[in-house]
């Protein structure tokens, strides 16, 4: 994978992702250590020496099987980085209370921030809020009739 990001690496980069044939994205926050960039992330697969769902990647194994779709400076440093982080360290991964996303904002202290869809989900998107409301509609054709 030929990585091209347009803006330097530096510490407090937010990087959104998704995987190729995934209709969910994931983010990180980079912290740059000794000059090797790593992604602090919530995992909810994986488990840290705490028990919590936050893990520390090298960047580029981070991206290995993700594309990136969005990339933006939270302007924090990398002491306010590891600070949340080491917070968090222990917290366990939730849908509702802490995803990738309640991450960033625990960490930054800000909503992630992202852009508009791109056309093709808009297409996606389109299609199943169609797809729901014909579905949606048939069921009440088939209760008037009966």
């Amino acid at each position: 994978m030929k990585l091209e990001i347009s803006c330097p690496i530096r510490d407090g980069i937010v990087i959104i992702t998704k995987k190729q044939h995934s209709v969910f994205y994931h983010c990180g926050i980079v912290a740059v250590e000794k000059g090797i960039p790593f992604v602090f992330h919530a995992d909810p697969d994986n488990k840290n020496n705490k028990g919590g769902c936050v893990q520390r990647e090298v960047l580029k194994e981070y991206l290995k099987d993700n594309r990136i779709r969005e990339i933006y400076d939270a302007c924090i440093t990398r002491e306010q980085i590891y600070r949340e982080v080491t917070r968090v360290w222990g917290q366990k991964y939730d849908h509702l209370n802490f995803t990738c996303e309640h991450f960033i904002r625990e960490i930054t202290g800000q909503r992630l921030k992202r852009g508009v869809f791109h056309s093709g989900e808009k297409v996606i998107i389109g299609l199943v809020v169609i797809s729901a409301i014909l579905i949606f509609l048939r069921a009440i054709f088939i209760n008037i009739k009966r």
